[in-house]
Formats: C-alpha cells, sequence, structure tokens
C-alpha cells in the first residue's frame, strides 16, 4: 500500500488512530481478532472524497476507538509512516500521540503540558513514548512539574521535530509528504522497523548480523533493485510513476 496514510493537519490524528489498530501485512490487532470495519473506508478519506457528513461521522468513529484501545502503542506499532501536525496546545494522554508519531510538527504558539500529577494521577501508559521523545532528563522535570512548556522548548528538548508560523503549517504538511512519497514505499517501511529496532540497542554481534541481513534483503527485494536500476539507467523508479 502506498503512502496514501499521510494526511494534513486533525485528519493525520484521527485516521492513525483508527487504522493502527491492525497490521496491514495481517489485518489483525493484538488479540487477533480483525478490527471493526470503519463507517468510511479508510481509502476514501486519505484521497479527500469525502463530504463533511461523512468526515463527521468518521471523526466520532475515531473518538470512540480511541477511547477504547491504546491509541499510543497503535500508532507506534503503524507500519506505515505518520506524522502529526499541533495548532494548538496538547495535555496529558495527547502528549503521547504526539510522542508516538514519527514526525511531530507543531506552530509556534502551541503549547504542552503533562497535567497529570495536578490531579493526582500519572502519566504511566503514555510514559514510554513520550520519555523515548523528549529523553529521560527532560521526563523528570515536566513529568514531575507539570509545567506548560511552549513550542520552541519541545523542539529543544527533541519533543517536535520542526516549529513554523501558523500559516507556514500546511506548505510544511506538503514539504514532508513529497519527501515521504517521493521515497520507495517498502524502504520507508523498513527504515520506520529498523529505528524501532536499532534504537538505543547494544552495538554487539548480534545487532551488527541483524544489519548486515537487513541491507541485504532490502537489496534483493524487488524495489532495491528497480531503485539501484533506475540511479543507473539515470531514470525514475518505478513507485514514482504510478
Amino acid at each position: 500500500m502506498k503512502l496514501r496514510y499521510l494526511l494534513s493537519i486533525l485528519l493525520v490524528i484521527i485516521l492513525f488512530i483508527v487504522t493502527a489498530g491492525c497490521t496491514q501485512s495481517q489485518g489483525q490487532n493484538e488479540s487477533g481478532q480483525a478490527p471493526p470495519e470503519t463507517p468510511i473506508p479508510v481509502q476514501k478519506i486519505s484521497t479527500g472524497e469525502t463530504t463533511p457528513e461523512e468526515l463527521t461521522k468518521f471523526v466520532n468513529y475515531a473518538v470512540t476507538y480511541a477511547r477504547e484501545n491504546g491509541k499510543e502503542k497503535a500508532v507506534a506499532a503503524f507500519n506505515d509512516p505518520d506524522g502529526l501536525f499541533v495548532q494548538g496546545d496538547v495535555y496529558a494522554g495527547g502528549m503521547g500521540l504526539v510522542a508516538a508519531c514519527d514526525m511531530a510538527v507543531c506552530v509556534d504558539t502551541a503549547g504542552f503540558c503533562l497535567s497529570e500529577v495536578k490531579l493526582g494521577l500519572i502519566p504511566a501508559t503514555i510514559s514510554p513514548y513520550v520519555t523515548r521523545a523528549m529523553g529521560a532528563r527532560a521526563a523528570h522535570r515536566y513529568f514531575l512539574t507539570a509545567e506548560r512548556f511552549g513550542a520552541f522548548d519541545a523542539l529543544r528538548i527533541g519533543f517536535v521535530h520542526e516549529v513554523v508560523a501558523t500559516d507556514q503549517l500546511d506548505a510544511k504538511v506538503d514539504e514532508l509528504l513529497k519527501a515521504l512519497t517521493s521515497a520507495s514505499p517498502n524502504a520507508v517501511r523498513a527504515c520506520k522497523k529498523l529505528v524501532m529496532d536499532v534504537a538505543e540497542r547494544e552495538i554487539n554481534a548480534g545487532l551488527i548480523a541483524a544489519t548486515v541481513q537487513g541491507i541485504a534483503d532490502i537489496r534483493a527485494s524487488d524495489e532495491g533493485k528497480e531503485g539501484v536500476q533506475s540511479f543507473l539507467q539515470k531514470r525514475k523508479p518505478a513507485w514514482l510513476l504510478v
């Protein structure tokens, strides 16, 4: 499946909450059961072929699904690349959704807050994703203080990748989409898995062997062969011609 799951702004959030409950290769969630059928086909939404009424119906479904399922874990396990584009403030559980995505961009007026301790709670379920995104040092501060921090602080600690002015957000979305869709779809998926497999792992013989096998496998794949041949022949690869 192509990289059509990357949408702009709010739709990207809704789409990944719903579709990430199953893997594309197996079509099942963690319990081994197929996820519930969406009221509107995901492909129809990703191509913009929906009416306002259909989108409203899909949003209501997505919110219900997210409440009943572990949205951060689902997004992190999604095979295709995902992105989240923040236009306002993000609090508590929303922080986990930002952290779980591959790419996070926010406007310069956005704010962030891990507010759980103010309610006598802790950010337990989102903690693995948020700590991985911002680092343990920053997590110590913001988990404990529940301070609201701004867009540029989020950028400084690595919680978001980029900060843009509000009127530049759509252009940034288009830029990222163009970059992603120009690459081999299979290679992009493999790279997402690669990062998750090697991050914070000890560099030992087992890890080295796994990475050597990884490059061998991708070189032998159809898209790997096509990519090398298109480069040598100075032409566009087949995935750009579809």
